[in-house]
């Protein structure tokens, strides 16, 4: 079945030509270890990840969530972080939901799921997740068995991870490296903010402009040149420009 399951992160490159790897994060490794013994071609190895439980290839992280896992996460906030910390450092951000093979293959009875968004509601809190993260894929599983042939897809035609990078995602500068340029995350969050600034434009942005400041200082033509949506220049040209019109009807506190 399984190549090989290795501990040391240093054995990534001495392995067999051909194979398939996926790495691990240890802190979970024990715990999702069914996964491995059912992988038939993949080699799983075992290092200590500051993002995501698997790196399937240099692009792709999953963060892997049982179905109680997935429910106080939610509650908790830390998906939300995680789906923060995927998003910012993979192009291919994935958020697997393992259910138990010997349960319903479903989150809550049918007879709970309401038609409108509730705060109380799991379904309700995976939309607002998915709007927050437009770039994050769920991934629906029915078994730990259903997950391994997943995976085995999921890496045709894809690079090999290396486990030195992948452990540095997440720690220190080295975590903010990207496409061989080294971006501050606070602005960079900031930017994400701004009208006219989506997932798909925004290290286009972050490329060409040296900061906020010079962001700010733009003319509405340039803008145009750079977002290529004369609509979306004059949104972030107003929202840099023009004072909110508070008039007399505004509220008090």
């Amino acid at each position: 079945h399984i190549r090989g399951i290795l501990w040391r992160s240093s054995y990534i490159h001495v392995v067999s030509a051909g194979a398939l790897c996926v790495l691990v994060c240890g802190f979970v490794f024990v715990r999702v270890m069914c996964v491995c013994t059912c992988v038939r071609v993949c080699v799983c190895i075992c290092v200590y990840l500051q993002v995501g439980d698997y790196v399937l290839s240099p692009e792709m992280c999953v963060e892997r969530k049982s179905v109680s896992d997935l429910i106080s996460s939610l509650s908790s906030g830390r998906l939300y972080n995680q789906s923060v910390a995927m998003t910012r450092y993979y192009r291919r951000a994935m958020l697997l939901i393992e259910f138990d093979e010997a349960r319903s293959f479903s989150l809550q009875p049918r007879s709970a799921v309401g038609s409108e968004i509730a705060s109380f509601s799991i379904p309700s809190k995976l939309v607002l997740l998915t709007l927050h993260f437009p770039k994050l894929r769920i991934l629906w599983c029915q078994s730990p068995y259903v997950t391994a042939e997943l995976f085995q897809s999921l890496k045709e035609g894809q690079r090999e991870p290396n486990s030195t990078s992948a452990i540095a995602v997440g720690t220190d500068s080295e975590s903010a490296k990207h496409q061989g340029r080294l971006y501050n995350i606070a602005p960079q969050d900031f930017l994400l903010k701004l009208p006219a600034i989506t997932f798909k434009n925004y290290r286009y942005v972050m490329n060409h402009v040296e900061n906020i400041a010079q962001l700010s200082q733009m003319t509405i033509g340039r803008l145009k040149t750079l977002l290529g949506n004369d609509g979306g220049a004059k949104d972030l040209w107003d929202f840099f420009h023009k004072k909110p019109d508070v008039g007399s009807s505004s509220r008090k506190l």
